[in-house]
């Protein structure tokens, strides 16, 4: 297995009314504080819409003396998100930093536990296509070519589970974080077998989760 890229997003949720500045935070400070810590290209410049944020983009974030993109950085009424071009442990030391530096402005700290959701992005190229994932998958291979009437051999493109919303746990259910979907990479030729793939979870994780597919594919 081969890692092209692994790329993350992260958030951090809270109660609006509880974390809201006593005094509030003048935007055009907090627009300038934020520019200046992380460096960003390019900063909100108008009064965001209903369920929109303070969108930072293009920024810079040092980890141990290591450098790492920040793609956007969205500041919200009720929480944080961060987009890198690095795993899910860098970012969540980038989310950290965003945080205290809100606190550092008047930001409180919240009463009811946030929810953090994880978002790992990866792509990969493998030796072997992931057809064998799929129990009896030359039988249906063949099935569906015998029906769909242009010649040539089917492959898997797309694999994606998650859990019904409907058994999740309240605080979790809006936002159902438990995806994983692995599909190929588009406008990319099959022979390659290269693959875009998603998952709510951390980039350790992920990549073990990517390991075994390269294993199950390789038998």
């Amino acid at each position: 297995m081969n890692i092209l890229s692994a790329d993350s997003k992260v958030w951090w949720l809270v109660k609006a009314d509880e974390v809201r500045a006593v005094s509030g935070i003048p935007i055009a400070d907090a627009v300038k504080r934020f520019v200046v810590a992380f460096e960003f290209a390019q900063a909100p410049t108008r009064i965001p819409g209903p369920n929109e944020g303070y969108s930072f983009q293009e920024g810079r974030f040092a980890i141990d003396g290591q450098n790492f993109a920040i793609k956007e950085l969205t500041l919200f009424s009720d929480g944080i998100s961060v987009e890198a071009y690095t795993s899910t442990d860098n970012n969540l030391r980038c989310l950290e930093a965003a945080i205290r530096l809100g606190e550092e402005m008047g930001l409180r700290r919240p009463i009811t536990a946030p929810i953090f959701l994880l978002q790992s992005m990866i792509v990969v190229d493998y030796e072997h296509a992931i057809d064998k994932l799929v129990f009896d998958f030359d039988v249906v291979s063949q099935l569906i070519n015998t029906k769909i009437g242009v010649q040539g051999q089917h492959q898997l493109r797309v694999i994606e589970f998650a859990i019904d919303a409907d058994t999740l746990p309240r605080p979790l259910a809006p936002f159902n974080p438990t995806t994983f979907r692995i599909e190929r990479r588009v406008n990319t030729p099959y022979s390659k077998n290269r693959f875009f793939s998603f998952a709510n979870t951390s980039t350790e994780n992920h990549l073990f989760i990517l390991e075994q597919f390269e294993l199950f594919s390789s038998n």
